[in-house]
């Protein structure tokens, strides 16, 4: 059953839900389309036995062909299944391609290369590193420019972050990776579009974990910051 979808309503224990057997262990997950690819889950090696993480749409049998039967590779399950491109899986790592610096009047400006390691630490950062270089997005950062509160905003192909409201390499990479998820997933104009960037933005921090405790926090702070928006759908939140 991993890796299956099925709609709620179609929900049938023993066939489609757990538990399947006398003391089953299995469990179940939202899906959402937009969201596919996104995120980690943990695993655990069995030569070592230690934790780890794994993209979040590998199967259980691709994890064994790869970790226990040796019959695969993580480069070709990339190949397979990360690069859409037909090319040769291997994703680019160089923002600093896409990064255009203004108003710098002083050498404390952001490091780039410390910036491609903040988003290199998580799955979410991988991933938003890896549309902006497909996708051609100009990444332009801001020193000494009052915006007014705003961290970051985007707009068609340009990606506008403010060194202002960012304080160091590791919140710029957070910003980076809302701001890309509005353009990602088409996600903008209500409450609901900035409660899930925010959520992207959490996911890459903590590699993947978001507590319903910690999406509360950030349905509290945009309904509250955000009021102006419209709400969208906010079932759920």
């Amino acid at each position: 059953m991993n890796g299956k979808h099925f709609p709620e309503n179609k929900r049938k224990i023993g066939e489609n839900a757990p538990p399947f057997h006398p003391w089953c262990r299995c469990t179940t997950a939202p899906y959402d389309e937009d969201l596919k690819g996104v995120g980690e889950r943990w695993m655990r090696d069995p030569e070592t036995g230690k934790g780890g993480y794994v993209p979040a749409d590998m199967t259980y049998q691709e994890w064994k062909e790869i970790y226990v039967d040796k019959t695969s590779t993580m480069e070709e399950w990339k190949v397979k299944h990360v690069d859409k491109t037909g090319e040769s899986g291997i994703i680019s790592k160089k923002i600093s391609d896409h990064v255009v610096e203004y108003y710098v009047e002083s050498d404390a400006t952001f490091d780039i290369t410390i910036l491609e390691q903040e988003l290199q630490s998580s799955f979410v950062g991988r991933e938003t590193e890896k549309y902006i270089e497909e996708h051609g997005l100009r990444v332009e950062i801001y020193y000494n420019y009052d915006s007014n509160g705003v961290a970051g905003e985007i707009e068609k192909n340009n990606i506008s972050l403010y060194a202002l409201y960012n304080e160091d390499e590791k919140e710029l990479a957070s910003t980076l990776v809302h701001e890309v998820s509005h353009e990602r997933f088409h996600w903008s104009g209500t409450q609901e579009a900035e409660i899930n960037c925010y959520i992207m933005e959490l996911m890459h921090r903590n590699n993947g974990h978001v507590s319903t405790a910690e999406i509360q926090d950030i349905v509290s702070f945009v309904r509250e910051n955000y009021s102006y928006l419209p709400e969208g759908d906010l079932y759920g939140f």
